[in-house]
């Protein structure tokens, strides 16, 4: 067991005698120590095709690792435990746990001695390959044989901190303590990045504080990845702050350093902050890359500014930067926000113009732009554009379809393409149902629509109170005076335990009197009409717009009005 392991590297070792390093070693990487004279002799006449090996070692090329070994094999009909570590280090740098373990069998089958560094490759390439269980069972091996290293256990907790298991690296690190081995830069380092990937900011810092409290000096990386935490948490003040100690550290931030604020600012849906950091930096006399650029556009995408997202793609252009497909999908965003569905669809085109591809985030802000207008035919004529680029919508995908649908009264083309959303094994969602629902809503469809929440319970859904007020709307149209069927459908929601709201309030006062409407449970009274309608609006994701924009019919759009005005009867 591990445990077991641990107690026997925590006795002394007797330690083989060194053996005396090679007369003629000036300080290469290659480091001759331990081969047989023989080997020696080939290696120093053979330098260049060891630098070869190493250099794919360094780049994670297995392949041509074990080819360059096999070669350097051939010519001195020897194996050797440099040769082999080398190779190891290969599989460590690409994460090939698979490679490693056969390598380290071959190790052990042709005899060939094993030492620190290659245990120390075999724990690398299971922390790299994300397997930390793996790099655990290596460290294992390991300490039945040698000393563990501070560079072995923290690359250990680099493993689990990897795998997202904070919790085992956390023990790994306190293992380090109990073991009194060097806590390094690089253990602390691992632990705040993972933090940072996963949006923790305050842990980040927690782990910034206990790697002051062991007397290490937060360095560029560390500090970097907290401000990177708070850049995912979009807490750009606090991202800006931590810039500000960084400096006050004496550490000069760098690009990424300015750019994790700016992606704060951005993604807090503050585009003039992000915009004035930008400056700040070209103050610094630093240039702006490409994700700098394309921080900055989705900035102004979540405050819809098409115009302005349009003016720095343009900037990037001419900064020399190619702008890639991320920065072009800040433009349809800002576009599908702005309702504007004809010039996120055009925008693909001039994609495709540039010669870059759109992926499947592309597509899905072009469908999301149609289905904020209602334009369920363009919807789905941007599926067939995904099917025909090999892309594969998503749950998003699809639910903006649903969207589209339900929003221009379509209620069998939005069951048809949630029945497809099953047929490709993606799960249909609350909010896939309520777009079924509230398609037959628009179309007075009521036993459909009460159809549609009995499958949400068959799918171990529970209907929420948007759910009800869509089925109450279409109960209302289909059937106005039946003052019985809506008792019913009230009294099944109440006993699902779903609260009713105002904006239900109101649609069951103005269906069949303010009667029924004062019997519900937990609804504010004297909510004016204009706004509880305003409220379904929000919540339905229809926004008053122009109606060429909603895609609706002149009759339909004079019916809207109605709904809403409440000068109207």
């Amino acid at each position: 067991s591990l445990g077991s392991s641990l107690a026997h590297a925590a006795q002394p070792k007797a330690r083989a005698p060194s053996r005396p390093r090679c007369p003629s070693h000036r300080g290469s990487h290659l480091m001759c120590l331990g081969l047989s004279p023989s080997i020696r002799g080939a290696c120093l006449a053979r330098i260049p095709r060891l630098d070869e090996l190493n250099l794919a070692a360094e780049c994670g090329d297995v392949g041509r690792a074990e080819v360059l070994f096999a070669e350097l094999v051939s010519a001195t009909s020897a194996k050797s435990t440099l040769l082999c570590n080398t190779v190891l280090k290969a599989c460590a740098n690409g994460g090939d746990v698979g490679r490693a373990a056969a390598w380290y069998a071959r190790m052990r089958g042709q005899r060939v001695r094993e030492n620190e560094k290659t245990f120390g490759k075999l724990i690398e390439a299971g922390a790299k390959g994300g397997d930390a269980e793996a790099a655990s069972d290596w460290f294992a091996s390991m300490v039945l044989e040698f000393e563990p290293s501070s560079v072995a256990m923290s690359t250990l907790v680099d493993a689990s901190a990897q795998a997202g298991d904070m919790a085992g690296a956390s023990t790994w690190l306190q293992r380090m303590e109990a073991m009194r081995i060097h806590l390094t830069e690089f253990a602390f380092g691992s632990m705040i990045n993972a933090c940072a990937k996963a949006g923790q900011a305050d842990q980040a810092v927690e782990w910034i504080c206990r790697m002051e409290a062991a007397q290490l000096a937060p360095n560029l990386i560390a500090l970097s990845s907290v401000i990177d935490a708070f850049a995912k948490a979009g807490r750009g003040d606090d991202a800006a702050e931590w810039l500000g100690k960084m400096e006050s550290a004496g550490i000069q931030p760098d690009v990424v350093s300015y750019s994790a604020v700016i992606d704060a600012y951005a993604r807090a849906g503050k585009a003039r902050s992000a915009a004035e950091w930008f400056g700040m930096l070209e103050a610094a006399s630093m240039k702006p890359n490409a994700i700098t650029y394309t921080s900055v556009i989705a900035a102004c995408g979540r405050v819809g500014h098409p115009r302005k997202a349009v003016s720095w793609l343009a900037r990037m252009k001419e900064a020399g930067f190619e702008p890639s497909c991320a920065s072009h999908n800040g433009v349809i965003d800002v576009y599908a926000r702005a309702g504007r569905a004809g010039e996120a669809v055009e925008w693909l085109g001039e994609m495709e113009a540039a010669r870059v591809a759109p992926d499947a985030a592309s597509f899905t802000g072009a469908v999301a732009a149609c289905a904020r207008a209602g334009r369920a035919a363009e919807a789905a004529g941007l599926i067939a554009r995904m099917d025909a680029a090999s892309l594969q919508p998503n749950v998003a995908t699809y639910n903006s379809v649903l969207s589209a649908h339900s929003k221009a009264g379509l209620p069998d083309g939005a069951a048809a393409w949630l029945e497809q959303m099953r047929a490709v094994c993606l799960l249909p969602g609350v909010i896939s149902f309520i777009s079924v629902v509230g398609a037959c809503a628009w179309a007075a469809r009521a036993e459909e629509a009460i159809g549609w929440l009995d499958k949400m319970e068959d799918a171990r859904l529970r209907p929420n109170v948007l759910s009800y007020t869509s089925a109450i709307e279409a109960l209302g149209r289909a059937s106005p005076g039946d003052l019985e069927r809506a008792e019913g459908l009230l009294g099944r929601m109440i006993g699902s335990r779903v609260q009713p709201d105002g904006v239900l309030a109101a649609k069951v006062a103005r269906l069949w009197g303010p009667g029924l409407a004062g019997r519900l449970p937990g609804v504010r009274p004297g909510r004016g009409r204009a706004k509880v309608e305003a409220d379904l609006e929000r919540r339905l994701g229809r926004a008053a717009r122009p109606v060429e924009q909603l895609g609706m019919s002149p009759k339909r759009a004079s019916r809207r009005a109605m709904l809403t005005n409440p000068h109207k009867p």
